[in-house]
């Protein structure tokens, strides 16, 4: 069965689960030592969580700038998503414009380390999840693609998965953009901090097959030369990924309808995942 084929059924099982959704929320404060203080999350459990026993793959999305951890679950039919292909998705809340950095200038801005290691800590510790990276998956939209690229490449032992809706992936030609600056300070003082904390830049330090990678961006969308800069840097360096344009523009008008295409990318990687430790013989938690 092709993509296109697959997506049509996954619409057909999205239709019906609309009819009767299953998927329990959760609404958490998740403590942060890094940044003292407790951050709000969404995680949103598919019904075979609450039937039956077993693991669960975990599928972590981050939100844009301007938006909370609400935004996935209370703007998109993720929540179906999870139903559907039998995962378990967590949105944390990263401030409006955290960017997910460890803000050299600002303590109460440590996104990196809360969302790579405490946060996955906690729903590892309070949920029953598939431990190892090839059973996480991160995503995310505008400032949250950027997050999903930076977080995975930067943390391949914690995510083994990265998919990225409209990623905003070269920080540099926006230098008054988005609180940036107020992230990681001045793009004229720190020019060199700027192009590191480019996703741009941290792909070039990226081994092949090391994580499974899906992006696309609409081809209104202003991130669309960003998107393109990504693509061609993953194709010189022979890094396996996929890379989708369609038209739209940058806004829940194009993310909403798209995302079921990402959903099914995250699923068939999680059922690589397992089929691959049954081939190898591991037990997987």
């Amino acid at each position: 069965m092709n993509r296109w084929n697959c997506c049509l059924v996954s619409l057909c099982l999205l239709a019906a689960a609309n009819l009767a959704s299953a998927y329990t929320t959760d609404t958490l404060q998740v403590p942060s030592a890094k940044m003292n203080k407790d951050v709000p999350v969404i995680v949103l459990l598919p019904n075979s969580y609450q039937s039956g026993s077993g693991t669960f793959p975990v599928w972590y999305m981050l939100h844009g700038a301007g938006d909370d951890a609400t935004a996935w679950p209370r703007k998109t039919a993720i929540g179906q998503m999870a139903d559907i292909y039998g995962f378990i998705v967590v949105c944390p809340d990263a401030g409006t414009t955290s960017w997910y950095f460890d803000s050299p200038i600002d303590p109460a801005y440590q996104y990196e380390t809360f969302v790579s290691s405490e946060l996955v800590g906690y729903i590892d510790g309070h949920y029953r999840t598939r431990l190892g990276a090839a059973f996480r998956a991160i995503g995310g939209n505008s400032m949250g693609g950027h997050g999903a690229l930076f977080l995975s490449i930067r943390h391949p032992d914690v995510f083994g998965v990265a998919v990225g809706f409209s990623g905003g992936y070269d920080l540099t030609p926006f230098p008054k953009n988005w609180d940036i600056a107020m992230r990681i300070g001045a793009y004229k003082s720190h020019k060199k901090l700027w192009k590191e904390l480019s996703v741009v830049t941290q792909a070039k330090k990226l081994a092949n097959n090391r994580i499974a990678i899906s992006f696309e961006c609409g081809v209104d969308d202003f991130f669309i030369k960003n998107n393109r800069e990504l693509h061609q840097i993953l194709l010189k360096n022979k890094i396996d990924h996929e890379y989708t344009e369609r038209p739209g523009i940058h806004g829940w008008v194009y993310w909403r309808p798209n995302l079921q295409y990402q959903a099914l990318f995250v699923a068939k990687q999680f059922e690589k995942a397992e089929k691959d430790s049954f081939v190898s013989g591991r037990i997987v938690q």
